[in-house]
């Protein structure tokens, strides 16, 4: 994803932000090289995005809890739903059976993630 598109997801929290700019170009490698087959490639790549992506999930878990975050509970079983669609994509990436539309699903899910859950966490935060 070039620094541009990426603006858009760009919420105000400077960690934050650098984990989403981090996730987004993993993401936009793996996209790549599931488009182009390349499997091994692309597990490499999916299995790079779920560390980055628990490890993220524990920051904002931290920041939720130390702000008290009324949604908390609900975010972070939408963070459980990313690691576990994680999960069923590297076992398709395996067989390798990964349509195109699974993967802009994929794609559309995680990025959806970071402008709606994850903006609301950060507006939350900054007031």
């Amino acid at each position: 994803m070039n620094e541009e598109r990426f603006k858009h997801y760009t919420l105000g929290h400077a960690k934050l932000d650098q984990d989403h700019w981090e996730t987004a170009q993993i993401l936009s490698k793996l996209v790549q090289e599931l488009k182009a087959k390349c499997y091994p490639v692309a597990r490499g790549h999916l299995e790079k995005l779920v560390c980055q992506t628990i490890l993220h999930d524990a920051l904002e878990q931290t920041l939720m809890m130390e702000h008290n975050y009324p949604y908390m509970e609900w975010h972070l079983t939408q963070n459980e739903k990313i690691v576990k669609e994680s999960s069923d994509l590297l076992k398709k990436i395996d067989r390798q059976e990964v349509s195109h539309y699974e993967i802009h699903n994929f794609e559309d899910a995680l990025l959806a993630h970071i402008d709606w859950d994850d903006r609301q966490l950060v507006e939350f935060l900054l007031k």
